[in-house]
């Protein structure tokens, strides 16, 4: 785990970048990987790679009812967790913009020129 000690919140303001770079890799991941397996799964289990294999044989430990039962117990705890997160008031508050609060910004001390 890498921790970030930053006096004050421009000193990574590369950030964005690297989210963006992160995330775009990791959906040329996703992608790569999606189409291996929809175009070469037919011809075994190490066809779509050995990275898939051993991941899904950690996943299902041999067993293809363990790995639907892990499947759905992660399934259910992202939905529970999206819906917690959506449904919390401190989320209701922070995205709805009105244009009342882009003028509190304006009037805000070292806030974007108006």
């Amino acid at each position: 785990m890498v921790s970030l000690f930053i006096q004050a919140p421009l000193e990574f303001s590369v950030f964005p970048t690297l989210l963006l770079i992160v995330t775009m890799l990791r959906l040329a991941l996703n992608l790569a990987s999606t189409r291996l397996i929809l175009a070469h799964g037919h011809e075994g289990p190490a066809a779509a790679g050995r990275v898939i294999e051993a991941f899904g044989g950690f996943v299902m430990g041999g067993n293809f009812v363990i790995g639907i039962i892990v499947f759905t117990i992660l399934a259910i705890v992202n939905f529970v967790v999206i819906t917690k997160v959506a449904a919390s008031p401190k989320w209701r508050r922070a995205s709805t913009w009105t244009p009342c609060s882009a003028s509190r910004l304006r009037s805000m001390p070292n806030s974007m020129p108006a």
